[in-house]
């Protein structure tokens, strides 16, 4: 009976009603294959907005979002005394831990892609340190011990990341490094690579290409154990970014090819759920990087087109990074004044994300702009950019003219 289904074989059986294959439910819902696989498959579950989303396309009447379990929520409160984000309690206690700590992991990832990981930075800490921590030496749990130190390993790579996010390097590089033990001591392999290419992405940040390009090859050598395309990818991307910092076209080059023919493939293995996506915009916007590097200037213009065009409002930040990037390829090209618009529009969104990322690349693009003041479209986002940028980095002052 079909209330007795899981969500995945549910929703197989209604897209067999309707004759349609993965690729054709997600080209039809706008979603991306490879997370459309996972969740056909219970490997990992659906937000309920999702589940709703493929309610209406798969004409399932609310069957396939009646499935998804409650979960957890991330809310902000503001109070006359302070302000902090927290987490909201599942009612059902009959839940498994398991679930609910995959809930709570993608309420996180849900509000950094919309604010930022400045903000949530204190909340995802606090999450590992008293809900987390104490499961990880002793007690009962729902779930093998094994799967505990898997869930600590993804959220303390989730805070490393929403550190870097929030501009302190030094504490994020020393969260990758313990989630890295942490995935070890769960055995979970696939999270593992993608620790590694977290870590090379942080170095690439750091100016280190040769020990990028050594994180992401290892992570390469450890992924075999328990291969998912996507992940491979991503490594690829980070490699190829690398090269590209060495400036080695040619070799970057092929290594993009690589990481294009690989995301295109199915994972024959079971995916880890602690695992982050990882999709055709994803590789885009590192493809753009890698491109702007080796000054492949047009290709980076399409690949940044590509980043924007594919990531919804619900991805303000990758989105404002997608739009950053293409105006970095702008300005490079000399198209000032549509680069102007573009840089414009990610400086209103730039304060609600927290990002010191974001702000440190527009204050990149003042600075390349500055040469060119005398047009009239620049010196006027230069005047619009002058006191937001005063206020979001201290250390900008010393930079003003």
């Amino acid at each position: 009976m079909a209330d007795a289904m899981t969500f995945g074989e549910l929703m197989r059986s209604l897209m067999r009603e309707q004759g349609l294959s993965l690729r054709g439910l997600a080209r039809k819902a706008h979603c991306n294959h490879g997370h459309l696989s996972k969740i056909s498959r219970d490997q990992c579950a659906p937000s309920e907005d999702y589940a709703k989303h493929l309610d209406k396309i798969l004409k399932a009447n609310g069957r396939l979002s009646a499935l998804v379990p409650k979960k957890a929520k991330v809310t902000y409160k503001q109070g006359a005394e302070s302000n902090a984000w927290t987490v909201a309690p599942i009612s059902d206690s009959g839940q498994l831990r398991a679930a609910r700590d995959m809930g709570i992991m993608e309420a996180f990832r849900a509000a950094d892609r919309q604010i930022g990981g400045g903000r949530l930075y204190p909340t995802v800490v606090n999450y590992l340190n008293t809900a987390i921590g104490p499961r990880l030496f002793g007690g009962t749990d729902d779930y093998s011990d094994r799967t505990v130190f898997a869930c600590a390993g993804a959220m303390t790579e989730m805070a490393g990341w929403m550190a870097y996010d929030g501009g302190r390097g030094t504490i994020a590089r020393q969260h990758f490094e313990r989630s890295l033990k942490l995935a070890s001591a769960g055995n979970d392999f696939q999270l593992k690579a993608q620790i590694y290419a977290s870590m090379s992405h942080l170095y690439l940040h750091m100016g280190k290409p040769d020990r990028a390009i050594q994180l992401a090859q290892t992570g390469q050598v450890v992924l075999k154990r328990n291969p998912v395309p996507s992940l491979s990818a991503r490594l690829l991307a980070m490699e190829a970014r690398g090269l590209a910092d060495h400036n080695e076209p040619t070799a970057c080059m092929k290594a993009l090819v690589r990481a294009e023919r690989t995301l295109s493939k199915e994972s024959a293995n079971t995916i880890s759920p602690w695992l982050s996506p990882f999709d055709e915009a994803s590789l885009a916007s590192e493809a753009a990087r890698s491109m702007l590097r080796t000054s492949q200037l047009p290709n980076a213009e399409t690949r940044a087109r590509m980043v924007i065009r594919m990531r919804s409002e619900t991805h303000t930040r990758s989105r404002a990074f997608g739009q950053l990037l293409l105006v970095a390829a702008l300005i490079a090209q000399d198209e000032l004044e549509e680069a102007c618009i573009e840089a414009a529009r990610v400086l209103s969104v730039a304060d609600s994300l927290s990002s010191s990322l974001v702000v440190e690349q527009l204050q990149a693009i003042r600075e390349s702009l500055l040469p060119h003041r005398s047009f009239a479209p620049v010196a006027m986002f230069l005047d619009k950019a002058h006191d937001p940028l005063r206020g979001w980095m201290p250390t900008y002052r010393t930079h003003l003219t």
